[in-house]
């Protein structure tokens, strides 16, 4: 990754083996401007930061590999309630829109 201080591991109880990196200016940033570093390779693959409702999830299960290969992006959000038809186009083109634009051209 670049352009970052090197990482730490984050503090025993408080991240299960997670790495930290100090990144104060990242839209990400927790605490006292600590991100998640799985979180930071995921903000630079998408070119943007992560939404709220966005987590990171490692493929292996190994939360301190952070290889890009490794990684994969989950959303919690939800279809809507009911399974009317409109609505669920309606959730269709929310998801296409935020992950795959090129697909609604």
């Amino acid at each position: 990754m670049s352009g970052h201080r090197p990482g730490i591991p984050a503090p025993s109880g408080r991240g299960g083996g997670q790495i930290r990196v100090y990144r104060p200016d990242h839209p990400n940033a927790v605490g006292l401007g600590w991100v998640y570093e799985h979180v930071l390779v995921m903000s630079e693959l998408l070119g943007r930061p992560l939404d709220a409702d966005e987590q990171v999830h490692h493929r292996n299960g190994r939360r301190d590999d952070n290889r890009r290969a490794n990684l994969e992006l989950w959303t919690t959000l939800r279809q809507p309630a009911g399974q009317r038809v409109e609505d669920l186009v309606r959730w269709a083109l929310t998801i296409l829109q935020r992950y795959e634009p090129w697909r609604l051209r």
